[in-house]
């Protein structure tokens, strides 16, 4: 196992195919987790030794693995082709692209069509930005909505909420600053599963882990989770812990 220094306390250690980056930090057990960014990442206690380490990454390999090959069949949808005529989907409605030049970047959905306006002379890389910054801001006007009535509903609220473009997850939430990153790609999927993901990181504001306590308050507060949930094709991937 071959590992290189990054930073002080923090390393990388390549297992097998896998690596992974490693943390010490005033943490009590050795945790495991594969991060929105699709990188595999573990926190260890500052005690731990590099030999402690690598026999706990090696004994989750198959855990890993698992994760990464879970993550690839979550049905993550890839960002639409900017290109003329190519169907694009929106709140799960499919639309027809068309692509005009203009004065700035817009984007118009009526009767199936997907009007995309970009900046005359626009590269096709440009026009791809365009088209995904159109995107971002359909999002954000539906999650404006949409988190402030899902938060009423569950009587729970986040310190505030953004949106980013992530590879293995369709949410996230920072527990201790309450958080929420919402995923772009929900762009493409129905409102209901919008609330639902807006609800699921809502319930981690309370409930940090993926245990009993979180779906029983999951359940009480958002009921039709599991329906959305289907509709993303989503699965739990729970991290692997260690107690010491």
């Amino acid at each position: 196992m071959r590992h290189s220094i990054q930073a002080e306390r923090r390393r990388v250690f390549q297992v097998e195919e896998i690596p992974v980056e490693v943390v010490w930090k005033s943490v009590r057990n050795m945790n495991l987790r594969l991060s929105t960014d699709g990188i595999m990442r573990a926190s260890v206690p500052c005690r731990t030794t590099i030999a402690i380490a690598e026999r706990f990454l090696a004994k989750n390999l198959l855990w890993m693995r698992s994760a990464i090959a879970r993550s690839k069949k979550r049905g993550m949808p890839d960002m639409p082709e900017a290109v003329e005529g190519a169907p694009v989907r929106f709140f799960g409605c499919e639309y027809k692209l068309h692509i005009a030049e203009g004065r700035g970047i817009g984007l118009i959905l009526f009767d199936g069509s997907a009007m995309l306006t970009v900046r005359r002379g626009s590269t096709a890389e440009a026009v791809s930005a365009s088209l995904k910054d159109a995107s971002r801001q359909l999002l954000q006007e539906a999650a404006a909505t949409h988190f402030p009535y899902v938060e009423t509903q569950t009587g729970l609220s986040a310190s505030s909420w953004h949106i980013r473009d992530m590879k293995t997850r369709w949410g996230s939430c920072n527990v201790r600053t309450k958080r929420v990153c919402l995923n772009l790609r929900l762009v493409q999927k129905p409102l209901v599963c919008l609330d639902a993901v807006i609800a699921h990181e809502l319930v981690h504001t309370k409930v940090s882990n993926h245990g009993r306590d979180f779906y029983a308050l999951l359940n009480t507060v958002w009921p039709s989770w599991r329906e959305a949930m289907e509709l993303l094709e989503l699965k739990d991937d729970r991290p692997v812990r260690e107690f010491q």
